[in-house]
């Protein structure tokens, strides 16, 4: 290679190193300095406007910057956006803040996971048909088996309006909320519910106490004139009560019987009674067990050795009310869930049967169900269907409600009939929507049969009005 190539070739190394240098300083340039730039970045907004409202809005809570910085950085860490209520600052119970994911926070972090495989929900009801628990299963692309996760409505329902309202829903919210985070290892995050646990710290100001005054020097002479000493090292003595093992002093040993022995009743043995030291002070208190401990038919740490199929019992080291199942080998298992009752006799069991006549029985694996015959066909309710009493003509000069009196009609049947006087007689639309305001106000009295019935009534006339 003669110098002409080499220069070229030196020329051309220069410009490639001098290219690499000049990307790397634009890529150095474009990468977030902190954490603040990256979640501004990520948000497409300044750093400046996003750290105020942050300030005034999700980490209003935050009182210095380390607290905010850190808010910061767990938001980046999970993708989540505090603007949206994502992820916000809560107070932390010893001071400090925690950070707090809501419901729509917790949703994204399960749909971005990339092993999510999907999530159901297992609907436990009471013997009384109201919900008690929500079972959340979340499955994993890389898991054999689900992650099972339940919780009891008893122990998550709080007295807000959203509990109130909507108990099943804030239920399964909670469960979904656990079972993720379960399920993925989410850590460093509280979840919506939890808030009892990190409640802020109430500032208790001590009461200043008046501290003892120091002995007079009377009191260490003993009142002749002359101090006690030792004879060796002629130290002064200064000679206090005597006390036992405990640390506690004669006096202190009175006092404290006579406080045992008042029970805080006034009497002539007694005539100074005071009220006696609380339960929890003498170390005699138990804390009562929830209420479903209360109902179990045991309590323990360890499963009763005797039990019979479908009695409960409840774990008191794990807090969880468990049932007896019935063990392939004879024995005994205790499972979370309620075993299931054994199936009556009935017409058919197992799926929702396609068709069916009247009286027959269906068992859906909790329930017996009966079959109603309906204008719109077959329907399924708990109770048999009783038989219509037909209607006497009503005779002239009494009314229908007076006839429903006569008749000793049940509230709801009049009503019923009432509805469909007034749709007897209703010529108009304007007739048949009032027909319809009278029916809407009394539908939640009337059996399911009787509003079925209602509204065929109501097409048929509206049918007939349009043709």
């Amino acid at each position: 290679m003669n110098a002409r190539s080499t220069a070229i070739a030196n020329e051309g190394a220069s410009i490639d190193a001098s290219q690499k240098r000049a990307i790397a300083a634009k890529e150095a340039e474009q990468r977030p300095r902190n954490a603040m730039e990256a979640m501004a970045r990520r948000l497409q907004v300044s750093t400046d406007v996003l750290k105020t409202t942050l300030q005034k809005t999700a980490f209003s809570t935050c009182r210095s910057n380390e607290e905010f910085v850190s808010m910061v950085i767990v938001a980046n860490e999970y993708g989540l956006n505090p603007l949206l209520k994502e992820i916000y600052a809560f107070p932390a119970k010893g001071g400090g803040v925690v950070p707090m994911v809501g419901v729509d926070g917790w949703i994204r972090l399960m749909n971005e996971h990339p092993a999510f495989d999907g999530i159901e929900f297992d609907y436990i009801n009471d013997e009384k048909g109201k919900i008690e628990a929500i079972e959340a299963v979340v499955y994993r692309k890389d898991r054999n088996h689900p992650i099972k996760i339940i919780e009891y409505l008893e122990e998550c329902k709080r007295n807000t309006e959203p509990w109130n309202k909507s108990p099943r829903r804030m239920l399964r919210h909670r469960a979904m909320i656990q079972g993720v985070r379960i399920a993925f290892g989410f850590s460093g995050m509280v979840a919506e519910g939890d808030e009892d646990e990190f409640s802020p710290i109430v500032d208790v100001h001590a009461e200043p106490k008046t501290l003892p005054s120091k002995r007079s020097s009377e009191e260490i002479l003993d009142g002749d004139g002359i101090p006690d000493f030792d004879n060796e090292t002629g130290e002064i003595i200064d000679k206090q009560p005597t006390t036992d093992s405990r640390g506690m002093t004669e006096v202190d040993e009175e006092t404290a019987r006579n406080l045992d022995a008042n029970d805080g009743t006034l009497s002539e043995e007694n005539p100074t009674a005071e009220e006696g030291p609380a339960q929890e002070q003498r170390g005699e208190y138990e804390k009562p067990l929830p209420k479903k401990a209360q109902n179990a038919d045991y309590a323990g740490p360890e499963a009763p050795s005797e039990a019979e199929l479908g009695q409960s019992w409840y774990n008191t080291d794990r807090n969880t009310l468990l049932w007896a199942h019935s063990d392939p080998d004879g024995g005994l298992v205790w499972y979370v869930s309620k075993p299931k009752p054994d199936a009556p006799d009935a017409t058919y069991t197992g799926a929702k049967p396609s068709s069916a006549s009247r009286g027959e029985t269906w068992w859906d694996g909790e329930k017996l169900r009966h079959a109603h015959e309906t204008p719109n066909g077959i329907k399924w309710y708990l109770k048999p269907q009783e038989d219509t009493p037909e209607s006497e003509p009503e005779q002239e000069g009494v009314s229908s409600e007076d006839s429903a009196k006569q008749a000793d009609m049940p509230p709801w049947m009049k009503e019923e009939q009432r509805i469909r006087d007034m749709l007897n007689t209703a010529a108009t639309s304007e007739a048949i929507s009032k027909a319809d305001a009278e029916f809407v106000k009394i539908a939640a009295s009337l059996p399911d049969r009787a509003k079925d019935n209602l509204e065929a009534m109501f097409r048929d006339c509206r049918a007939k009005l349009r043709g």
